[in-house]
């Protein structure tokens, strides 16, 4: 969609006019995901039925109301791991294969503040290496994960994988924990665990 587009449904609809931003994203060649249909690219808008052309998986020219798609869909920035997957499969697929602490480091930035929820991060990178290799892949990416200093990992599924604005090392790390924590137990084994790490 243009100005031009977004203008004429916001003269028709004025309460669409906070939306505008959303709507003027809606450009054609952009990558979305929608609740219902997931992954797809927007192809054009259709000046005579006021629609937007999508392509989903297993849906091609899907046609949708954009006053719809505003709180149904969210329009991916270029630098989006499922975007990226797409416009440069080979760096995704090395990155799956040999790097996947930099293929997370990777997802992190797509996100504000460069942090995003284990819950979120883990639906996005089970959607780009797949679902079925998925559990395995990340049982083993996220020893690599916890071993680089640039991501601070999360106590609890809650809680945020964040990239570091400078890497701490495993030792300043585990220091951070024990003294940011009140019970002896966990601090016992924290303890243990830089014992081993020595």
């Amino acid at each position: 969609m243009n100005s031009a587009d977004v203008s004429a449904l916001i003269a028709k609809n004025p309460t669409l006019k906070a939306s505008k931003a959303k709507l003027e994203a809606m450009e054609a060649d952009a990558y979305v995901v929608h609740r219902s249909w997931g992954f797809g690219q927007i192809k054009r808008y259709d000046d005579a039925t006021q629609k937007l052309v999508i392509d989903f998986k297993g849906k091609k020219g899907h046609a949708m109301d954009p006053v719809f798609c505003i709180t149904t869909m969210d329009v991916l920035p270029a630098k989006h791991l499922l975007v990226r997957k797409e416009t440069d499969s080979k760096k995704i697929a090395e990155l799956i294969a040999d790097n996947p602490a930099q293929l997370v480091v990777e997802a992190l930035q797509a996100y504000p503040n460069n942090a995003a929820t284990v819950i979120e991060l883990e639906i996005v990178l089970a959607q780009v290496v797949g679902e079925e290799k998925f559990k395995k892949w990340w049982s083993v990416a996220k020893k690599a994960v916890a071993k680089d200093p640039r991501i601070s990992v999360p106590e609890k599924k809650t809680e945020c994988y964040v990239v570091r604005e400078v890497p701490v090392s495993a030792e300043d790390e585990l220091l951070e924990q024990f003294t940011g924590t009140r019970s002896a137990r966990r601090r016992i084994a924290l303890a243990e665990e830089d014992r081993k790490s020595v």
